[in-house]
């Protein structure tokens, strides 16, 4: 007999709420936020077991963990709840009484499968493109301030001295600071970022994307922890808004996309529509082909 599991996942503790297939409460239990102690409460619950959750921190984890032991784990996109007091129970019951009705609206892809450790390597590399490119803004905004323009000589260490004589004495150890901040940020960006793509290669789908023009191979790497597989999504149409982040022009084809019979090009490609054609390209890892947006002059080469 299924059992419908609700589960509201905190830092401490998580609420545990059990509904049978009729909608009736079985059971509701209080954990605490352990691996082990869930997974001991999950095995004290009949099968079929449906577990659901809500997308969060620990989302993640909680998959990892819990999913071996079910026979399916929903993770869905956290409601807004305005007006209401926080009740964890009531939280939980909601969610299993979704799943059991199959009312859930939107739910989200947890599965990483051998993108692991190449899905960590891109968020830490994100994160310090943003740390680098931040720090770089303040520096510029110093110089900007007392009207000198600058050239990337100015996070040369070489030309180091030179730029911080620019500015007057009160501003020039602020600088200082920065750019030994900078220092420190941007070695390990570059490392990590080498790191990232060593480990993109390793995929057999990396050779064939980085034939696609406008994919180098961060944004191969990128794409590939992103979206997984690409049989999750339904049509090409969910698929578009992951490519269009990344500046990417094609799609993949295959018998579980027989509605979508054209590919649309990003706005300012439009204008260049009569000069392209699409090529062909058969795919040696998955079942069916790719196709990808081609200038008509490249395709002679």
């Amino acid at each position: 007999m299924p059992r419908y599991i609700g589960l509201d996942v905190h830092k401490a503790t998580c609420t545990m709420v059990v509904l049978g297939p009729s909608g009736k409460k079985v059971s509701q239990h209080v954990v605490e936020t352990n691996a082990e102690l869930l997974v001991d409460r999950l095995r004290t619950i009949a099968r079929t077991r449906h577990l659901c959750f809500e997308e969060g921190t620990q989302s993640a984890w909680v998959y990892e963990v819990l999913s071996p032991r079910v026979d399916e784990t929903v993770v869905t996109v956290k409601q807004e709840r305005r007006g209401a007091n926080k009740d964890d129970a009531r939280d939980a019951l909601e969610l299993a009484d979704k799943l059991r009705t199959n009312s859930l609206k939107v739910r989200a892809y947890k599965e990483v499968g051998r993108y692991g450790r190449l899905r960590d390597l891109t968020k830490v590399h994100g994160m310090q493109v943003r740390d680098s490119v931040r720090l770089q803004n303040r520096i510029l905004s110093l110089y900007r301030s007392r009207g000198i323009d600058t050239s990337d000589s100015l996070y040369h260490p070489d030309h180091r001295a030179e730029w911080i004589g620019k500015l007057p004495a009160r501003m020039q150890t602020a600088a200082e600071s920065l750019l030994r901040q900078y220092d420190a940020v941007e070695p390990l960006r570059r490392e990590t970022e080498k790191t990232m793509v060593k480990e993109a290669r390793k995929q057999p789908e990396a050779k064939l994307l980085a034939t696609v023009p406008g994919l180098g191979p961060i944004r191969v790497a990128y794409l590939m922890s992103i979206i997984v597989s690409p049989y999750r999504f339904r049509t090409r149409e969910q698929l578009w808004p992951e490519f269009d982040k990344l500046g990417a022009f094609w799609a993949v084809t295959d018998s579980s996309f027989p509605k979508i019979s054209s590919i649309r090009l990003r706005p300012d490609l439009e204008k260049h529509r009569h000069t392209t054609s699409f090529v062909t390209v058969a795919d040696p890892v998955c079942p069916g082909v790719l196709d990808r947006h081609v200038p008509a002059h490249d395709q002679a080469a």
